[in-house]
């Protein structure tokens, strides 16, 4: 669709022609990232996470895969909590701007879809995500996340960088952006 369309076009201008290029080198071994910002609520209304980073503790480019390290503060549980995933992308188009999680490993599954991507930032669409046992114990309820009226959407920055301007015209103009929730902040 029209957005995949401008997504593949901004990797190109972003990186050269070098068409070899996919969201998953954005994922980097040993390199956090910070949920700058959502706009939806995965504890059902509470607004109750916060302060999400993720690190990716290794990744294998011949089988697309990455394994990482979440963790983010539950405000309601007034803890900090960690959940491994391993994240397998695919590509449609021949682009591997796809990727599942299982939650074999500990996380809820869920399909997600890079839509933007530069050097320090990226969007994501986040496609369904399962909330499994754990998370209904802390007080989310178990469903599927549906889009409201645009794609709900994750913003990822590498840890230590800003989001450019590109990345954030993008959330604003190709994602729900009715509700925004502030996840992660440097102050």
């Amino acid at each position: 669709t029209n957005v995949h369309v401008e997504t593949r076009t901004l990797h190109l201008a972003m990186f050269g022609s070098d068409s070899t290029y996919h969201s998953i080198h954005f994922i980097q071994m040993n390199h956090s990232l910070n949920l700058i910002k959502r706009n939806f609520d995965p504890s059902g209304g509470h607004n109750a996470t916060n302060c999400t980073s993720a690190i990716t503790v290794w990744k294998n480019l011949s089988d697309h895969t990455s394994y990482q390290s979440l963790q983010y503060y539950n405000k309601t549980a007034s803890s900090w909590l960690t959940v491994n995933e391993t994240f397998y992308f695919y590509n449609e188009s021949g682009v591997y701007d796809y990727m599942n999680a299982s939650s074999i490993t500990g996380g809820p599954a869920g399909q997600y879809r890079f839509l933007y991507v530069d050097v320090n930032c990226s969007v994501v669409q986040v496609l369904s995500v399962h909330f499994e046992r754990r998370e209904r114990i802390l007080g989310a309820s178990a469903r599927s996340l549906e889009e409201p009226t645009g794609p709900l959407c994750h913003q990822w920055v590498k840890n230590g960088t800003i989001v450019t301007n590109d990345c954030n015209d993008f959330f604003m103009k190709n994602c729900y952006n009715k509700t925004i929730y502030r996840d992660y902040d440097y102050t």
